[in-house]
């Protein structure tokens, strides 16, 4: 049951800080701006690196806002110190301000070249697809593997820059996406087999897991050698 309770300005404000992620949304800004500052490099135009980076964080904070609204009743269960069963934030709020940051993303992209939209928009769609069902399927590894290798791509493609070795980082981000995804499955693994969540993580177990993660890593490290 969610909680109702009137709630201060300072309550509102510290329900949408944790609504974004911040952790989670923090490495992606430091991830996409190390992409974006490599690929404008040595000719940097700061406008059009700091549209790269904000558009991404405006699509990643969508990311963790319609993920908190759509695992509310989860979250209620098994993690009442998450903002919307906390009473900071109204579930429709989480929904609209998600929204929000969608349209916020599209008009910051709208500068940029239009390659950089269509990716960014099929991250997007990878990200709320995974929100939406596929997090609870073996296919939630199969939407990291595709996301990885989006992010330097966006960031080249973003700044007008399409080079060969790109194509080269799908296959290691393909390979390193599956592996995050198991590292973060394993923390959830209990709740998600008690709620008959059929994951990647919960089909292999902690041991299969374990070994697959490592499998990808050094399948990665080898293309990468």
């Amino acid at each position: 049951m969610e909680i109702v309770r009137k709630r201060r300005v300072s309550d509102i404000l510290l329900g949408f800080f944790l609504l974004s992620h911040p952790g989670p949304v923090f490495i992606h800004i430091i991830g996409v701006s190390i992409f974006t500052l490599l690929a404008a490099w040595p000719r940097l135009v700061w406008s059009t690196v700091l549209l790269v980076i904000a558009a991404h964080t405006a699509m990643q904070i969508s990311i963790a806002m319609i993920n908190d609204y759509c695992d509310r009743r989860l979250d209620a269960a098994g993690k009442p110190e998450k903002p919307i069963p906390r009473g900071l934030v109204h579930p429709r709020e989480a929904l609209v301000a998600g929204l929000f940051m969608i349209v916020l993303m599209v008009l910051l992209l709208l500068p940029l070249p239009p390659l950089a939209l269509l990716v960014s928009l099929l991250y997007l769609t990878l990200g709320q697809a995974y929100n939406l069902g596929l997090k609870s399927t073996p296919l939630s590894g199969i939407v990291f593997a595709l996301a990885m290798p989006l992010i330097p791509l966006y960031a080249f493609v973003g700044v007008g820059r399409v080079l060969p070795f790109l194509l080269w980082l799908v296959p290691v981000g393909f390979l390193l996406g599956v592996a995050l995804n198991l590292a973060n499955a394993l923390e959830d693994l209990e709740e998600d087999q008690a709620f008959g969540a059929r994951t990647l993580a919960v089909i292999l177990g902690v041991r299969g897991s374990f070994f697959a993660c490592h499998l990808l890593i050094l399948a990665g490290a080898a293309l990468i050698a």
